[in-house]
């Protein structure tokens, strides 16, 4: 895996660029950011209707201490 280029904001290490995948037993996707403060509700245990979401794209990983960067990509979605 080729690496970022770039270095960890906390123990300035070497990040490596890669993805964060989410599977259940009936689907495969990316994960996603969701605007707003996590509040329960709705037919998954919280509620989504009309708040913006974005995929996360890339997930950047500092090889020496572990801290995760996530990176959305422009698309915005309203779930």
């Amino acid at each position: 895996m080729e690496a970022a280029n770039s270095q960890c904001p906390k123990c300035e290490g070497l990040m490596e660029r890669g993805f964060v995948f989410d599977q259940s037993l009936t689907s495969s996707r990316l994960l996603r950011w969701v605007e707003g403060e996590a509040e329960k509700g709705g037919a998954t245990g919280l509620k989504l209707i009309g708040r913006k979401a974005n995929e996360i794209t890339r997930t950047d990983k500092c090889l020496k201490c572990g801290y995760l960067e996530f990176y959305c990509g422009s698309d915005v979605k309203y779930l």
